[in-house]
């Protein structure tokens, strides 16, 4: 749309038609600039001018970064609530653990060292539940599987970021046949072994090894997660970092993470299309 700049004393204007103006923080000088970017057609004697295309498009991106960067900060305070909601309970009920069963690609939640351990006090769960349930509102929709626990699909996105606190509880062994079949792609090793009618003494030399896990004080960790989330969020909002791409890795910002945070950060922006090659789930 054509305009006509204007400018009184202290304060420029852009004066489009049937009156309508808007004030810019500028002088004649920064609009020939503009012009000679190509952003711009800009004719100083009469101060009449209008955007080019180019400058339409760059117009466009810069808004696009701007809401970019604000959602960021919005998902900084996201994390760093879900990190106090986890906390809340840390103390309370830090003797609740996880379990990752690799041969059937499930979670065991486990209460104490007891035997009966397995019977999660139904206080400790709903207090799992709920925080889980905040916490994933945060993800990616990709991943989310409808009908799953909250707290599965939590802890799911936690081994899917190669989380720190995770211990090596075992290895399950998978031959290429089995692999294969199925397993490569996300399914448990039971289920595949299942349809193809193996029993144990049918099982060939093992190819591949998947790991069992474990996750002790799985609420303490939770909110040390919720914080390492909230820490690389921050550090590759778009324009806190140098670079001009908008995008966060091409500017440079992802290599001032850890290695512990590029693999939240992997598991952040890639949640969902995850294999056990990748030594993490897929849902679904």
């Amino acid at each position: 749309m054509p305009f006509i700049f204007v400018r009184n004393v202290s304060e420029g204007f852009l004066v489009y038609g049937r009156g309508r103006s808007i004030k810019v923080d500028a002088i004649e000088g920064d609009c020939h600039q503009l012009a000679r970017l190509g952003l711009i057609i800009f004719e100083g004697s009469g101060r009449e001018g209008k955007p080019t295309q180019l400058g339409i498009d760059t117009a466009a991106s810069l808004t696009a970064k701007a809401g970019a960067a604000e959602r960021a900060v919005a998902d900084v305070g996201f994390w760093k609530q879900r990190q106090a909601d986890f906390l809340t309970y840390a103390i309370r009920f830090a003797e609740l653990s996880a379990k990752w069963s690799a041969y059937h690609g499930a979670w065991i939640l486990w209460w104490g060292s007891t035997p009966d351990g397995v019977r999660i006090p139904p206080e400790v769960l709903e207090a799992l539940n709920e925080t889980a349930r905040k916490a994933i509102f945060g993800l990616p929709s990709s991943g989310i599987t409808v009908g799953q626990e909250p707290w599965r699909l939590w802890l799911d996105f936690m081994r899917a970021g190669a989380w720190r606190g995770f211990s090596v509880a075992g290895n399950c062994p998978v031959s290429e046949l089995v692999w294969d079949a199925g397993v490569k792609v996300g399914r448990p090793p039971v289920v595949v072994r299942r349809e193809l009618g193996l029993s144990t003494h049918d099982e060939p030399e093992a190819g591949h090894w998947l790991k069992d896990l474990a996750l002790y004080d799985v609420f303490r960790e939770s909110a040390d997660f919720c914080e390492d989330l909230a820490r690389v969020l921050g550090l590759v909002t778009p324009g806190t970092q140098r670079g001009t791409t908008g995008n966060r890795v091409l500017d440079g910002t992802y290599g001032v993470l850890s290695v512990s945070l590029r693999k939240v950060w992997r598991a952040y922006c890639s949640w969902g299309s995850f294999t056990p090659e990748r030594g993490a789930p897929r849902c679904g």
